[in-house]
């Protein structure tokens, strides 16, 4: 009944929006997969973006992601863009109202986004991708939770308020978003909260934006909004576009179908190989060192790398030991949150996250060739059941890296720390701390060095570390799919990495 009256409501603004009333303008909408989804140019062999797709109803637009099974097999969560294919203006003011057809309603990451633009496509949580405003509206059965965001040329997600409103979009009560302008001022509302951001004319020309929605959920379900008014009329067409599906898929293997991994080697490894356009992940850029090693340079934004095993085909329990090894992030005032996903938790989400202190690791003093490791065991964690889906990691959620350098040579799941510590060439030092025998093979950092820069042999059917965005990367197989990914971390996620903080989960204190 709510969603018939939302409809009905709908429709009244509609015809009595009399000072905005237009003839809706056929087709004037397309769909988007992130914007650092997209290259220039792509092999002929390479998969497009995983854009969602788009349909005229006669309550108006429709944006829909794959469905259920398809998002599986791609091993992709549901996330995309419907904008205008043409700046449109503001200068009089401009509406919209949006309904939620289906979106999911669980614990999962997830958000509705409204966005004025001054390009095409956007990924929210990226710098480099276009300027403007965006907000994250984040709907519960009890309301929505509400984030005003401007993204500048060098700062992804500069805050402007957080608030919220009492609409239940899971009861048919629909979305609306306004321009209003008095005077050539503008705010912006959404159900009526003012977003205080008035500063989005800074990036547009002329009054005129891109108006865009985009919507993303950590879970692989199929989503849909319909955009049932724009400026006062209802968006008509003739158009239709599938949601993209590689014409090749290889779908996820099962778990029977996995090569089984070798004693003593991680089940999968995050390197310089899975790095594309030499940007690992967002806040940050990279080069390859000599020794096969990133060489990570830091900007002002909240540096995060996201993780996807595509494979989907290792047993959380079979390898709880989350490890990293790297250079310099110990000399740092920083400490970090890892979120980790496996099971029914394909992103991050409360109650899956741990706190990281980078001057908590370990190396072995008597050789020290400069590299620490840090490791993580997830064993004892209720969420890390099933097979494993991925991370992301907060590099620097206290503290800051601005221009900063650090260099890391991998991130892997492995059996146990004894074999992170001799995968690292730390064999012996692990042995000596623990009590243990030494380790019988020749432990070398160097040794583990070679191992960390080989091809990967499930490469083929893993996803890619994207500065996704929301991403991107000097290899460049597929990219991943998933801009939601990249602003996991925003201010709502800030106040839960405060209280996490206080969770140690380094095992050992760093060796002076």
């Amino acid at each position: 009944m709510k969603k018939i009256i939302a409809i009905i409501m709908t429709a009244s603004l509609i015809f009595a929006a009399a000072g905005l009333t237009v003839n809706a303008a056929e087709n004037e909408w397309t769909v988007y997969a992130a914007a650092v989804d997209y290259k220039e140019t792509y092999a002929e062999d390479e998969s497009l973006p995983k854009a969602p797709g788009l349909r005229y109803t006669d309550l108006g637009v429709q944006m829909y992601s794959a469905d259920d099974e398809m998002l599986k097999n791609m091993s992709a969560n549901a996330w995309g863009t419907i904008q205008t294919k043409e700046k449109v203006s503001y200068k009089n003011g401009l509406t919209m109202t949006v309904l939620v057809d289906s979106f999911n309603n669980s614990g999962a990451d997830k958000w509705i986004s409204f966005s004025i633009w001054d390009s095409q496509k956007i990924s929210q949580g990226a710098a480099g991708h276009g300027c403007g405003w965006f907000c994250l509206v984040r709907p519960t059965s009890s309301g929505c939770k509400l984030e005003s965001w401007l993204c500048t040329p060098t700062v992804a997600m500069q805050n402007l308020m957080v608030g919220q409103c009492e609409t239940n979009v899971y009861e048919g009560e629909a979305l609306q978003f306004e321009i209003k302008a008095v005077d050539g001022k503008y705010s912006v509302f959404v159900n009526g909260v003012d977003m205080k951001a008035g500063s989005f004319v800074q990036f547009m020309e002329n009054d005129e934006a891109y108006i865009g929605l985009t919507g993303h959920q950590g879970v692989r379900e199929q989503f849909c909004f319909t955009i049932t008014e724009f400026n006062g009329a209802v968006p008509a067409g003739t158009e239709a576009i599938d949601p993209y599906v590689p014409e090749n898929l290889i779908p996820v293997p099962s778990y029977e179908d996995t090569p089984a991994t070798p004693e003593g080697e991680p089940c999968w490894l995050w390197s310089a190989e899975r790095v594309k356009y030499n940007v690992p992940g967002i806040g940050m850029t990279s080069v390859v060192n000599d020794d096969g090693s990133l060489r990570i340079t830091f900007d002002e934004n909240m540096p995060q790398i996201n993780a996807s095993v595509r494979t989907g085909s290792y047993k959380a329990e079979e390898f709880p030991v989350w490890a990293i090894l790297f250079k310099g992030l110990d000399e740092t005032d920083a400490s970090g949150v890892l979120w980790y996903c496996a099971g029914d938790v394909y992103s991050a989400q409360d109650g899956s996250e741990l706190s990281v202190r980078w001057d908590a690791c370990d190396y072995d003093e008597d050789n020290d060739t400069g590299w620490r490791i840090l490791t993580v065991d997830l064993g004892a964690e209720s969420t890390w059941d099933g097979l494993i889906n991925g991370f992301l990691l907060a590099v620097a959620s206290a503290g800051t890296l601005t221009d900063m350098t650090a260099d890391i040579m991998w991130i892997g799941f492995f059996r146990s720390e004894k074999e992170a510590y001799e995968y690292a060439g730390m064999g012996d030092y692990f042995a000596r701390e623990n009590g243990l025998a030494p380790a019988t093979q020749a432990d070398t950092t160097e040794a583990a060095t070679d191992a960390a820069t080989e091809p990967d042999a499930t490469a083929a059917v893993t996803e890619d570390v994207t500065a996704d965005a929301p991403g991107t990367q000097p290899s460049e197989p597929e990219k991943k799919n998933g801009g939601g990914a990249v602003i996991w971390i925003t201010a709502g996620a800030v106040a839960a990495i405060a209280a996490v903080t206080a969770v140690i989960v380094a095992v050992r204190r760093k060796k002076k």
